[in-house]
């Protein structure tokens, strides 16, 4: 037990560290964006508020699957229609997004997955945005939110993403930034709440999570951990993952090591002491318990167990 705390202390020393060279870039960061995130990005200004090709028709439906989203629940007031090819995820055709007034928001074309061209974007006020220059899946991509803020801008070749991209809050402040190489997301990422604050910073190999440090808005640690692909390819958290209230106390501490069990552990939400131990495995619904729950005192021993 003893020894578990001695690691688990030393862990936590190990991220307050790291947390400390976070937290001055966060605040630089978002003394920066205090007024809009163009103060610390070039946004490109290449591009054309016309047509970078032509709308085309819908596809049939013997190879491709409509795809709608709605404003209300009574699906009376359409806000996004796309197509895929049938049997895959893979967008193909046109797509058109509407503001909730019904006028046109977005109409672009897609083709085997990726972005041909955009046609056009209109604000809510009316006013037509300059969506870059992208032609047959290459050149300058920009999007945008309904009230005109920047949603996305980046580089595509040949149809996948390529190079630096970085997407935007409708309030005009930076959503995410990070690279891409041939369509998958590649070294270091990092998102941002709406008030300017660091939220995410991760780490991406082969368009896999693979570490990644979570924050509150007041910059404090709010989670950290390593991910990978199971055998299907779906991501898993693999590792010691540590969870932190917002006063930057420890209270979950969860060990995915060894396979086909997960170790948890919590703590104190206000003082960080070790609570209890639980062994968990797969269940049909979720994790569940199995094994010897080990509930400790104030001093770090064993005061009960609990089989499960």
């Amino acid at each position: 037990t003893k020894q578990g705390q001695g690691d688990a202390e030393e862990e936590r020393q190990e991220a307050s560290t790291w947390l400390e060279g976070v937290k001055l870039y966060n605040s630089r960061v978002a003394e920066k964006l205090t007024a809009g995130w163009s103060e610390v990005l070039p946004i490109d200004a290449r591009g054309t508020t016309e047509p970078n090709g032509e709308m085309v028709a819908n596809p049939p439906e013997s190879t491709h699957e409509r795809k709608r989203s709605w404003w209300d629940e009574d699906e009376t007031r359409l806000k996004e229609e796309h197509f895929v090819l049938r049997g895959t995820d893979d967008w193909d055709g046109p797509r058109r997004r509407w503001h909730q007034n019904g006028k046109i928001w977005e109409e672009s074309v897609y083709k085997g997955g990726w972005l041909a061209h955009t046609v056009r974007f209109v604000d809510t006020k009316g006013r037509t945005l300059n969506h870059g220059d992208t032609r047959q899946g290459t050149g300058l991509a920009k999007g945008y939110h309904p009230n005109g803020a920047l949603a996305y801008h980046g580089a595509m070749k040949g149809g996948p993403s390529e190079g630096t991209w970085f997407y935007g809050h409708d309030n005009g402040r930076l959503s995410s930034i990070g690279e891409y190489n041939a369509g998958q997301r590649e070294g270091i990422w990092r998102s941002y709440h709406a008030s300017g604050g660091l939220q995410k910073l991760w780490r991406v190999e082969d368009d896999v999570e693979r570490q990644a440090f979570y924050f509150y808005e007041g910059g404090n640690l709010k989670a950290e951990g390593t991910g990978a692909p199971d055998e299907a390819g779906n991501y898993q958290r693999t590792g010691v993952w540590n969870f932190y209230n917002d006063a930057g106390v420890r209270y979950e501490r969860s060990d995915y090591r060894e396979s086909g069990r997960l170790t948890v552990e919590r703590f104190d939400w206000e003082t960080g002491v070790l609570l209890t131990r639980s062994p968990y495995v797969p269940g049909a619904g979720g994790n569940v318990r199995h094994g010897v729950m080990l509930t400790f005192n104030k001093e770090g021993r064993v005061v009960e167990r609990t089989e499960y």
